[in-house]
C-alpha cells in the first residue's frame, strides 16, 4: 500500500513540474512580426536584457528572423536606385 502511494505521489509531482515548466507564452511568427514593428522591438528588447540564455528562445529566434528579412528586402528593393 505505502509503495503504491509513493509511486502515485511521484507520478504526480513530475506531472506538475512537467506543466508547470511548459511554455505558457505566445509564440509570435516571423510575419507577425515583420508586420509588427512595436511588437518585434518589444520582443527584441525582452531578449536582449539576457541574451546568453534566450537566445535559443522561440520568439527572440523569430524576432531576429523577421529583422533579418526586413534588412534583406529594404536592400534588395534599394538596389538600383
Amino acid at each position: 500500500m505505502e509503495n503504491k502511494l509513493a509511486k502515485t505521489t511521484v507520478i504526480s509531482a513530475l506531472i506538475l513540474t512537467m506543466i508547470a515548466c511548459s511554455p505558457t507564452e505566445k509564440i509570435y511568427t516571423v510575419p507577425d512580426l515583420k508586420k509588427d514593428e512595436a511588437l518585434r522591438f518589444k520582443v527584441s528588447a525582452w531578449c536582449r536584457e539576457n541574451l546568453d540564455e534566450r537566445r535559443d528562445v522561440p520568439n527572440c529566434k523569430n524576432a531576429r528572423h523577421a529583422l533579418q528579412e526586413l534588412q534583406y528586402e529594404a536592400a534588395k528593393a534599394n538596389i538600383g536606385k
